[in-house]
């Protein structure tokens, strides 16, 4: 698919958009997924997203939330956190999430970066929904910079000290307790 003025910007309000659009921008489909829908649509005149659940690329869930959600949410002063964004677009399991947020106490990593690690959804799609919600955090470092606890009264911190071709690796705030 082409756009005559580049692919539209993510934080342009998503219904002024085709789906379609919406939906390559966000990793979720193909161009040729695209091309081979727009063929369907002209021959059967179905909507263009029945056309994708049909075919079994995307879920009836996703379309909705794209179509109905997206541009509210983009809209909105607070924003909804990326997991339970993700879960409500039908792309994570309420399960995932869970299991994401217990890794990301965990090993001190951005939840996007879980989720993408994990298998669940590709960078892409992650950084799509990050543009909307939070597009300041898009560049930052997966991991998370400031200190982690896990609430256990005799977990005390530790400093790993590496050496590594003449600098001075420092691994702060590691609670030997995480490892276990």
């Amino acid at each position: 698919m082409t756009f005559p003025s580049g692919p539209p910007s993510v934080t342009q309000k998503p219904s002024a958009q085709l789906i379609g659009q919406v939906l390559l921008q966000a990793g979720l489909l193909t161009e040729a997924q695209v091309q081979v829908a727009l063929q369907d649509q002209s021959y059967c005149g179905v909507r263009f997203g029945e056309i994708l659940v049909t075919r079994g690329w995307i879920k009836q869930e996703t379309v909705d939330f794209l179509v109905d959600q997206w541009p509210e949410l983009l809209q909105r002063r607070d924003k909804m956190p990326l997991g339970e964004c993700l879960q409500a677009a039908g792309l994570l399991t309420p399960f995932q999430v869970e299991q994401a947020v217990r890794e990301q106490r965990i090993n001190g990593m951005r939840i996007g970066a879980v989720i993408v690690l994990n298998g669940w959804l590709k960078k892409n799609t992650v950084d799509f929904f990050l543009q909307g919600l939070a597009p300041n955090r898009v560049t930052e470092s997966p991991f998370i910079t400031k200190p982690r606890t896990t609430g256990h009264p005799l977990s005390k911190p530790t400093s790993n000290t590496v050496k590594s071709q003449g600098e001075e690796l420092v691994d702060e705030d590691i609670d030997l307790e995480d490892l276990n």
